[in-house]
């Protein structure tokens, strides 16, 4: 039976409830500069392997850790390169850098082919971790069964300027030295401009936990991206949509009603055969960082696809 955290106490519940599960469950470790966090009980039903979104940490994904080891899974998430507490993708480390799109991918691929192979292996990424999910699956080989995206990077959203071109403006920044700069109209995280109206969250109390933990660790600060970054991202969503065909597992992905991050009308372009696109009302892009109303919905519908292979598509 899913209990979700009372919202009214949710970082007393978070405190309480959350923290002590991950700590009796879980380790850490670091290999090759990469941040990785396991939880692991008796008699799992499958491991399941989440995979982060832009500028974001685990510390995000605590929650979603602890509903799935009480529903019966073992979890193995790490942080992104550049993000976090993994190793640093630039000596100026307070933006979001990545010199090939593919380092992301690699880094998933060693995660998930170190775990042991006698369970289940299903795969569960957000937004730019949708993309490296789907280029993971669409590249390598893998044991992955199954496969959930929150509000994947099938194309982000640029605000007005089509991808292409986005795509060649950066491409002459890093040609022209300008790699490792800020993205035009970017900048480092500053705790002022972090609002909940900004935020990617429809849940108030989720949000504020959030930002609260991100003013408290200096190392989850990192913001806007590098022309590298967004050369990288937008070759990696068109390859990935491109690709898509190659992925036969069954896919659930999960659209937000408004998400002022990708451009959801392209979740209509992704092939896969075995794809439900699961509409979600008065969510925002980080649809697992909703209000209960919403979320019990949300993880209702992620553990019956999981459990069971079934899945809803739902307005």
């Amino acid at each position: 039976m899913l209990q979700l955290l009372d919202e009214d106490n949710y970082a007393k519940e978070m405190e309480e409830k959350v923290i002590p599960l991950l700590e009796r469950t879980g380790r850490t470790e670091f290999v090759d500069g990469i941040c990785r966090e396991h939880y692991e009980i008796d008699s799992a039903k499958a491991d399941v392997i989440v995979m982060h979104g832009y500028s974001e940490g685990l510390y995000k994904y605590r929650e979603l850790f602890y509903h799935l080891i009480c529903h019966g899974y073992n979890v193995h998430a790490l942080e992104a390169r550049g993000h976090g507490r993994s190793v640093a993708t630039l000596k100026d480390d307070n933006k979001i850098h990545i010199e090939n799109f593919d380092d992301y991918v690699s880094d998933l691929a060693k995660l998930a082919d170190s775990i042991e192979g006698r369970r289940p292996k299903y795969l569960i990424g957000h937004s730019m971790g949708g993309c490296i999910c789907l280029r993971y699956l669409e590249t390598l080989k893998n044991e992955i069964s199954k496969l959930v995206l929150s509000s994947p990077m099938a194309r982000l959203d640029t605000h007005g300027i089509p991808e292409f071109p986005s795509l060649v403006i950066s491409r002459n920044a890093c040609r022209r030295g300008k790699a490792e700069n800020f993205i035009f109209g970017q900048m480092e995280w500053l705790e002022k401009n972090d609002t909940f109206d900004r935020s990617a969250a429809s849940s108030k109390c989720r949000y504020e936990y959030f930002r609260n933990f991100r003013t408290e660790h200096p190392q989850y600060r990192k913001s806007g991206a590098s022309y590298a970054w967004i050369r990288e991202a937008l070759t990696a969503e068109r390859k990935a949509r491109k690709e898509s065909g190659l992925i036969k597992i069954p896919t659930l992905l999960f659209e937000a009603e408004k998400d002022d991050y990708v451009d959801t009308r392209f979740f209509s372009h992704l092939k896969m055969d075995k794809l439900r696109i699961v509409r979600t009302t008065g969510t925002k892009h980080e649809v697992l960082n909703s209000d209960n109303s919403v979320l019990e919905k949300i993880l209702d519908i992620m553990f019956s696809f999981l459990d069971n292979d079934e899945c809803i598509d739902s307005n």
